[in-house]
């Protein structure tokens, strides 16, 4: 067993019996949905079922949803105040009780159930896109307080169990802006949710000049905050509390600040790949908070935003502009001037919450194969997974006019890569979107999915990450978050004419493959500088295809996680071949490449057929059509078998083979 599958198994242990380890995972979820309510409707409205896995009747929180598509308000629900009651964040006004037009939450262990919105109010539209943000209580992460205003200085209580990073306080009886207090402006320095003015500086009316403990905060006499008999709410943020993950030592939130550079050149270092930041700049007037997060794209090619105190649609702008804040390994950055989130010499806070980082524990999951392909019409699903994807590729099985399609999370929602071609990324969100949380959906003009086949992967540790950068034009390493070695690194530019570049561990740091090309291995260093990938790094050498300097890749990292995945290779012998994978229960992916000489990248999958007799496959680099009558592969509990009577391209005497499979 690797040291890697041991510490998930210590960490599901905890650490010294002391219980399970807790990850981001558990207690955080951005999640994209489809409404299906509203008023006179046929069908009639219906609610809608959100699992996100995150256990809010139990352990309690709060819940953020706003409607993407249309200018409706920012709805928030809290398990402390109940599922009726909701607030907007870009309104001073009170509280409101949305059961009358079933405009509110139900709380269940594993997410919530929204209500059918009969008003059409904007928390559950039909045919609208939505998107909810959920936080669970949890020490050292988030915690929800309801408490009565007094009109005197008073402590109240809460039980993050470290110092606050960022408190948003709203009275709930009346109307009344919100209170915020960020430990970057300091404990005199409130802002407010709802506007888009700077923070007060000279202020110390709403948390009277203390700062906030790991049991307490204070408020002072302000209306805003505690005003004799009145109702509020708190919602609290942890600041770096590192118990957290496998080992408790990781933080999975941080609340700091940066100065803007007014252009190129922001880079923030969380010490951990963001999945959401909330940012504001505190200085300047007519400065709106931006929230970013990874499920609807946060690479600088895309800009994709939603502004808290405005009840505005979503604000998106595709093409390469650099409009946007860039998710990094380790942080995020930015090159455009903005003055929202980049304005030159000026403060902006931040509340980042790490990408999911949880170890998963069978192949499915991380991987779902669907080849049925739902026979989707405009804004339905057209691919089915049972976890949340960070990365699809799919193909017609019937037709040539295309290869197969590559999206990623990362990208944003409708960029395409090929993997049969060299050609630059597309925006394909005219057909397609990737903006769901389990699979691609077809937009208004996308046709029929009917005859499909999908390939759905989730980002996990060990299992695969992806990683976006900029090259340099001079050789250099690059950063992951794998966790471990990868033993699969594909590369593709996206903004010019370029191979994709496949390194395969097993076969040394000097050799490398196209994917899009059938073309025997390359026995030189001259991409990935004669240097294999580390836990932390892979290297790139000079060159254009994968570090022309300002051009922008793409990197899909695959890593062997016992009894998950297994990258290796074997030679042919012309008989029948038994290649060990590791597994219990059969591979339900694989991939498989001749190295040594030309051969195309055939592809299977357990959803299609990998059973004893004919095996319907693909080729990754080319636009054919699907070959259903061929045995070259049998099932084997281990891995995989490659039977006598497949061709050259898979089982020469001699010939070596690259492979890529998942259990």
């Amino acid at each position: 067993m690797s040291v890697f599958h041991q510490n998930i198994l210590a960490g599901a242990s905890g650490a010294g019996g002391a219980g399970a380890a807790t990850y981001v995972d558990d207690v955080f979820s951005t999640h994209l949905w489809e409404g299906d309510g509203g008023n006179n409707l046929t069908p009639s409205a219906a609610t809608v079922t959100v699992n996100n896995g995150i256990d809010l009747s139990g352990e309690g929180g709060l819940v953020w949803i706003k409607n993407r598509s249309t200018g409706y308000f920012h709805w928030l629900f809290d398990t402390e105040r109940g599922g009726a009651k909701r607030l907007i964040s870009s309104a001073a006004v009170a509280e409101e009780d949305g059961s009358q037009y079933n405009r509110d939450l139900v709380f269940n262990s594993s997410g919530f159930v929204v209500g059918e919105d009969t008003s059409s109010g904007g928390l559950n539209t039909r045919g609208d896109d939505h998107v909810s943000w959920t936080f669970r209580k949890a020490p050292g992460f988030f915690d929800v307080v309801t408490y009565t205003g007094t009109g005197s200085v008073q402590n109240v209580s809460h039980s993050l169990g470290s110092e606050p990073g960022a408190i948003f306080i709203k009275k709930t009886s009346g109307s009344e802006n919100w209170a915020v207090y960020h430990r970057s402006a300091g404990n005199a320095s409130p802002g407010r949710l709802n506007t888009n003015d700077a923070f007060n500086t000279s202020a110390n009316g709403h948390f009277n000049s203390t700062t906030p403990t790991s049991s307490v905060f204070t408020v002072n006499t302000d209306a805003t905050v505690n005003e004799n008999g009145a109702t509020y709410v708190a919602y609290i943020f942890a600041h770096d509390d590192q118990s957290f993950g496998t080992d408790s030592d990781e933080a999975i939130i941080k609340c700091g600040s940066y100065t803007g550079t007014g252009g190129s050149g922001l880079s923030v270092d969380l010490g951990f790949q963001p999945q959401f930041v909330l940012v504001k700049n505190i200085e300047s007037n007519d400065t709106n908070w931006i929230i970013f997060d990874m499920m609807r794209g946060m690479d600088h090619t895309s800009r994709i935003q939603i502004y808290p105190n405005a009840s505005s649609a979503e604000f998106s702008g595709g093409g390469p502009s650099n409009t946007g804040l860039r998710a990094t390994v380790s942080g995020f950055s930015s090159d455009t001037q903005n003055n929202w989130f980049n304005s030159s010499n000026e403060e902006h806070i931040y509340v980042a919450i790490r990408h999911p980082n949880k170890p998963p524990e069978a192949g499915t999951d991380v991987f779902t194969a669907d080849a049925s392909g739902l026979n989707a019409q405009a804004g339905q699903k057209t691919f089915d997974a049972d976890h949340y994807v960070d990365l699809v590729f799919h193909k017609h099985k019937t037709v040539t006019s295309q290869g197969f399609q590559w999206f990623d999370r990362l990208r944003g929602g409708g960029q395409i890569l090929k993997s049969n071609n060299s050609n630059a990324e597309l925006d394909q969100t005219t057909n397609q979107f990737f903006d769901i949380q389990d699979g691609v959906r077809a937009n208004s003009s996308g046709g029929n999915f009917g005859n499909y086949v999908g390939f759905m992967f989730k980002r996990a540790p060990g299992f695969l990450d992806i990683v976006a950068y900029t090259g340099t034009g001079s050789a250099t390493t690059i950063n992951h978050n794998l966790g471990a070695v990868p033993s699969v690194v594909l590369v593709k530019q996206r903004d010019s004419v370029r191979n994709w570049y496949w390194q395969h561990y097993a076969l040394g740091a000097n050799t490398w493959l196209q994917l899009n090309l059938d073309e025997s291995q390359a026995s030189n260093g001259t991409l990935f500088n004669s240097t294999l990938p580390t836990s932390s790094v892979f290297s790139v050498s000079d060159l254009g295809g994968v570090n022309g300097s300002g051009n922008d890749y793409i990197a899909y990292l695959f890593g062997d996680l016992d009894g998950i995945s297994k990258a290796g290779t074997y030679t042919g012998t012309g008989s029948s071949i038994n290649v060990d994978c590791g597994f219990t229960a059969g591979a339900r992916f694989v991939v498989i490449k001749r190295a040594d000489s030309s051969g195309d990248w055939y592809v299977w999958n357990s959803s299609s057929g990998i059973n004893s007799g004919t095996d319907p496959y693909l080729l990754l680099n080319k636009v054919d059509t699907v070959a259903d009558s061929y045995d070259y592969i049998d099932p084997l509990n281990a891995g995989f078998t490659v039977t006598s009577s497949a061709p050259a391209a898979l089982n020469a005497s001699g010939g070596t083979y690259i492979f890529l499979a998942i259990a």
